[in-house]
């Protein structure tokens, strides 16, 4: 998720003198970002129907399906502002999904002695995830900013940004 709001920011402002650049200020890349957190928030009724009639399981795969296919998505729906909100929308309301299902499938699997712990596990290994994901976020997109000899203007080589950060943050939680 975090990885997702810093590679889609770098990219909605990528100057238009650049290819592949959309130029978005910083006011109107903050205004594109909001709607994929309603998507999130949209998506918690079906998380909730899906984690009654199919369990955790089932709903955290179809949540990382959501996250796969925004990410897909975003490979060939890059050169409007207005796809990459929908770009991001897709991967949060997958976010949305798979988040809802960690507790369910927590709470199913550790002794009723253990709830509060592990949940609480959970909800730190979350934080340090994206606390860690932010920062291999920054370490790739600064260093592999480009100047482009023509305009002077900088650019991020933000193109591996999400396997990056989505495998960083994996592999802490």
């Amino acid at each position: 998720m975090m990885t997702e709001s810093i590679v889609i920011s770098q990219l909605l402002q990528v100057p238009t003198e650049i290819p592949h650049g959309l130029g978005q200020s910083v006011m109107a890349t903050g205004l594109w970002m909001p709607p994929a957190g309603f998507a999130m928030l949209a998506f918690l009724p079906i998380s909730s129907m899906l984690l009654t009639r199919f369990g955790g399981r089932i709903t955290l795969a179809v949540g990382a399906m959501g996250v796969g296919l925004g990410y897909l998505l975003a490979v060939f729906m890059s050169d409007a502002p207005w796809k990459m909100m929908f770009v991001a929308s897709v991967a949060s309301a997958g976010v949305g999904i798979g988040y809802a299902a960690m507790p369910a499938l927590i709470l199913r699997n550790v002794p009723r002695e253990e709830a509060a712990l592990s949940v609480g596990v959970n909800a730190l290994m979350r934080s340090i995830g994206t606390t860690v994901s932010g920062a291999v976020m920054a370490i790739v997109l600064t260093s592999s900013t480009m100047t482009d000899p023509g305009t002077g203007s900088q650019e991020s080589r933000a193109a591996p940004s999400p396997l990056v950060g989505g495998h960083a943050r994996r592999v802490l939680q």
